[in-house]
């Protein structure tokens, strides 16, 4: 990282040990970037997806939930200037977009496999 005038922000970096949830991993409770101890979390959020270590993705989909509630709130707010048109527009495209970002990454891809 030196070699890249490259920098660890010890606060903001999460390290989650991935593995079965049928067997268990190796007892690591920390691991060592650069000069840096880092330890391991049970949970990371990378570009808002939260993943677990067993990926089994229940901590995104309770953090998906929250947000869309709060935004559902703010869209009530506005709900008395939309026509009933354009309010149901508003409501699809953003569960639409919320629900499609990243699911690539929530559903095995069956090349992969």
């Amino acid at each position: 990282m030196n070699r890249n005038d490259l920098k660890l922000n010890e606060h903001k970096t999460e390290v989650v040990l991935m593995c079965s949830k049928f067997r268990d991993g190796p007892s690591l409770d920390y691991v060592y970037i650069g000069n840096e101890r880092i330890p391991l979390s049970d949970k990371a959020t990378s570009l808002g997806v939260v993943l677990d270590k067993h990926m089994s993705f229940d901590h995104h989909v309770k953090h998906l939930c929250k947000s869309l509630v709060c935004h559902f709130r703010n869209l009530f707010r506005i709900r008395k200037y939309l026509n009933k048109e354009s309010a149901a527009t508003v409501v699809d495209a953003f569960i639409t977009s919320k629900l499609d970002y990243c699911n690539s990454l929530c559903r095995p891809n069956p090349s992969n496999i």
